[in-house]
């Protein structure tokens, strides 16, 4: 007859790694999900500044020709590749597009690769995850 301590020995032996595992796996997904959540609201907050920047950029038509506040998409553009070359910082491939909504509001979205844990698993799989965001502004009239 088998000593049932034996037994419960054997099977620790077997559970004790493979929870390690888990555990170890499930740490991996948290970190791999924090650095997601990090990337967006980095990425969020460089196009709010960005949209706030662009917003600025006035044509000087409307102001002069007849007096109306609006913004230049060109002068827009130009000012968000400046800000998201200094904001973005080294290393930061960000694709992104600026669009115009009406006269006086600005939209830029776009995306960046993800980077973290993992993210070399992704690529064996033929994904390539990405984050997206987008933020506007607009320009008050009176």
């Amino acid at each position: 007859m088998p000593n049932p301590s034996s037994a419960e020995r054997g099977s620790a032996l077997i559970m004790v790694p493979v929870l390690a595992g888990v555990a170890a796996l499930l740490l991996a997904f948290s970190l791999l999900l924090a650095s997601a959540l990090y990337q967006q609201a980095r990425l969020t907050q460089v196009f709010e500044t960005c949209a706030l920047a662009a917003s600025r950029a006035l044509s000087p038509a409307g102001i002069y020709l007849d007096s109306t506040a609006r913004i230049s998409a060109a002068l827009a553009s130009q000012d968000t590749t400046g800000c998201l070359a200094t904001m973005a910082g080294p290393g930061q491939p960000i694709s992104w597009t600026v669009s115009q909504p009406g006269p006086t509001s600005i939209r830029i979205a776009g995306s960046q690769p993800l980077s973290g844990p993992l993210t070399g698993l992704f690529a064996l799989f033929g994904s390539h995850p990405r984050i997206v965001a987008s933020a506007a502004a607009a320009i008050g009239t009176s």
